[in-house]
């Protein structure tokens, strides 16, 4: 062997020894204790988020770091294989909405001083578990096609039986045994519901608080969704442009947990009018997750702390 291959051969072999040192010492300080599909969890990891959790809850003396970072990394790995992809410029975003939308300066800041200088272990442990766990829930689940395809059928053949002039709005839901509700909407009141039964007469009723409180547990508010403010009017105008009284929305109305099916039922004077809507929910989140869940391989290498059952 020449002098030159010799020395290269040297070179060659100090870095790998240099890289199989490192990595011995790292596994030993820094060892993983659980992996989820592709994202791997550690100890300091779970050690920085036992730190954010104390800051709102001093008194709580177990590691709950690694049961929290491993349901957002099942968050993560379940949207990555639905075709989400998280990207650098995604997770710029949320530390960017974080920063702007905080409504505890103080202890955002005190959970940046965790880190210190560790950008990426902010954020890896803070900013991307409070993007998924967000996103999977309320822009994924509730919006994807693909996911809510089942849950939207019956509200479809509703709408198809009326269209097709084979039953009434209440009829259908009668025999579907679906919950009736009503709307009063007007440019001064924004949208007041009230619950209204499958009997026409009920449905004129005056509104009660204890009306008003039913339908706000049928019909959560979600920041997409139009609900009882004076600003929703334009919505509604919008989703009724070109009905006459009597007529439908021809598809289901994306409201949070449910599907709507939409009558308009009069106009009352040229700034209000009222609806009648059938509600219809869609696929129980639990459920749907526990599916998604099963499809990852999930390993817990440290059976001493807490872990997502």
């Amino acid at each position: 062997m020449s002098n030159r291959n010799s020395k290269i051969a040297v070179v060659v072999g100090s870095v790998l020894v240099a890289v199989s040192v490192f990595s011995y010492f790292k596994y030993f300080h820094d060892p993983v204790l659980a992996k989820v599909g592709e994202t791997k969890i550690t100890k300091s990891d779970v050690a920085y988020r036992d730190k954010i959790i104390r800051l709102s809850y001093p008194e709580e003396k177990r590691s709950m770091g690694l049961y929290q970072l491993m349901n957002s990394a099942i968050h993560y790995e379940v949207l990555k294989s639905n075709g989400v992809q998280i990207s650098e410029d995604v997770i710029d975003q949320e530390m960017k909405r974080i920063d702007d939308n905080t409504r505890n300066p103080e202890q955002l800041k005190s959970i940046k001083s965790i880190f210190k200088e560790d950008a990426e272990a902010y954020r890896r442990v803070f900013v991307l578990p409070t993007l998924v766990d967000r996103v999977i829930h309320f822009d994924f689940f509730l919006n994807d096609e693909k996911t809510q395809e089942a849950s939207i059928k019956p509200p479809l053949e509703f709408i198809n039986a009326i269209k097709n002039g084979r039953e009434t709005f209440r009829s259908r839901a009668k025999k579907q045994n679906i919950e009736i509700v009503k709307a009063k909407i007007s440019a001064k009141d924004g949208v007041v519901w009230e619950k209204s039964g499958n009997d026409l007469s009920a449905s004129e009723k005056d509104l009660s608080h204890e009306a008003q409180a039913e339908m706000e547990k049928v019909l959560p508010k979600r920041d997409n969704a139009p609900s009882a403010s004076g600003g929703e009017y334009q919505k509604w105008q919008q989703i009724l442009a070109g009905l006459e009284p009597g007529q439908m929305v021809p598809l289901p109305l994306n409201y949070g947990e449910l599907w709507l099916v939409i009558l308009f039922e009069k106009k009352t004077s040229p700034t209000s009018f009222e609806i009648v809507a059938g509600a219809f929910p869609k696929l129980e989140y639990g459920k749907w997750l526990a599916s998604e869940k099963s499809k990852l391989e999930i390993e817990i290498y440290d059976k001493t702390v807490p872990s997502p059952k």
